[in-house]
């Protein structure tokens, strides 16, 4: 399935949508080059599951945790390099069942569950244009 985004508002507004099907036990690896629309998509899921707070990249803190229903974690494994550097990480520990995982720059990630997504975004041909694409048919 392929979404096309004019703006970043609706790159959330997909996240949203995807909100209301999401499921406790879900991980999402979110693929793509630095500005694609990654955090705010995942900006979106967050709203959409009422959370109210700032959502920004966890580029840095690595792990960003939102409390809503279920819980979500925000992941950039950006600068991490092997499975050692994902598992201190603590990556494993939140893949319980129990919250949904969303991973910008996933790698070295096949013990995550049964249910892994795999979520593509891309420039289009004009600035805030972004192609969302998913094998799941997610949205």
């Amino acid at each position: 399935m392929r979404f096309i985004s004019h703006s970043e508002e609706e790159t959330r507004n997909l996240g949203a949508a995807l909100a209301k099907k999401l499921s406790a036990g879900s991980v999402f690896c979110l693929h793509g080059e630095m500005g694609c629309g990654k955090t705010a998509f995942v900006k979106g899921v967050a709203e959409g599951l009422g959370y109210t707070g700032e959502v920004t990249s966890p580029t840095f803190a690595l792990c960003h945790r939102y409390d809503t229903e279920p819980v979500v974690f925000h992941y950039d494994l950006y600068r991490l390099t092997d499975a050692d550097d994902i598992f201190s990480a603590g990556l494993f520990d939140c893949c319980d069942g129990n919250s949904a995982v969303f991973i910008e720059w996933p790698k070295d990630i096949e013990e995550l569950g049964e249910e892994v997504h795999d979520i593509y975004f891309s420039y289009g041909n004009s600035e805030n244009k972004r192609i969302i694409e998913t094998e799941d048919g997610l949205f």
